[in-house]
């Protein structure tokens, strides 16, 4: 549900936060004049930075999901339950109240199984929202992305990440900004851990996988005449192709494929669909 979170505390004490004993604040120093070269200071504690800028600020961000893992990783299920012992445990040990930690990024997505290879979903994302998905390189990663002003569109193999013997994706949203999150009243740690709020960004989710084109690559070619299986694939499955048609054009040309999807494929983009309903569902449940 929520991974990467971005966030500054309000009416912080940071002398009681420097004197935390599970913190190891690092600077920047000089060597010669053993002066703070910089204007920030630094520690970590399970994969959260606590960063203290100019002495008053504390912004604190990172994995919640890897911090219930201690730091290691995020691979697993991360349900309701342990986000909401994740939060209390940070604001218990480190005296932060939730409803005065306003937000300033956020990661909300989804981890699921497919019977398809990741490489092959992963390959076939063409475009979502007008623009093309790239490619982003990552250590022991296959990463698509496409970025928009506010937010990003993010899919990755999550098995290859992390060397797991099985086929896991992720598909996620990430927030630069927290405008679109604005009308459903999400601002503060203490706002996602209302089941209601993290429900609009499940909606949120699948809004977003509806607007990414997956070329379905289960089309079964011999049940299609030859101008559709020679022109119309190599065209359907090339990205610039859909960009570079007009709205209208594009609209037809979607209802045609759609109808090809239907009749011809596994339909792997409903199927996948159906899965990010499904685990977000029962990671708020849990």
């Amino acid at each position: 549900m929520i991974d990467f979170v971005k966030f500054q505390i309000e009416d912080v004490n940071i002398d009681e936060i420097q004197r935390n004993e599970l913190l190891n604040f690092i600077a920047n120093l000089d060597m010669k004049t053993g002066e703070i070269k910089t204007k920030e200071i630094i520690a970590e504690y399970k994969n959260m930075k606590f960063i203290i800028k100019e002495s008053k600020y504390l912004i604190i961000q990172g994995s919640l999901h890897k911090y219930k893992n201690e730091g290691v990783h995020n691979f697993d299920k991360f349900n309701y339950s342990e986000l909401a012992n994740v939060l209390n445990d940070i604001s218990l040990k480190f005296n932060i109240n939730l409803e005065k930690a306003k937000i300033q990024n956020i990661e909300t997505g989804i981890n699921f199984c497919s019977t398809h290879s990741s490489n092959i979903i992963l390959m076939n994302l063409l475009y979502h929202g007008g623009k093309k998905f790239k490619d982003i390189s990552i250590k022991n990663g296959n990463y698509r992305l496409v970025e928009h002003d506010r937010y990003y569109t993010k899919c990755y193999d999550k098995s290859l990440q992390n060397l797991l013997p099985f086929n896991l994706l992720r598909f996620e949203l990430k927030y630069l900004k927290m405008y679109d999150l604005k009308k459903y009243e999400i601002k503060y740690l203490s706002d996602i851990m209302d089941k209601n709020k993290l429900n609009s960004l499940k909606e949120l989710l699948l809004k977003d996988w509806k607007k990414t084109f997956l070329f379905d690559f289960t089309i079964d070619q011999s049940q299609l005449n030859s101008n559709t299986k020679n022109k119309k694939l190599t065209q359907w499955s090339n990205p610039n192709y859909w960009l570079s048609l007009k709205k209208q054009n594009r609209s037809k040309q979607k209802k045609q494929y759609d109808e090809i999807v239907s009749k011809y494929s596994d339909r792997v983009h409903d199927e996948i669909g159906k899965v990010i309903y499904q685990e977000f569902n029962t990671m708020l449940i849990n």
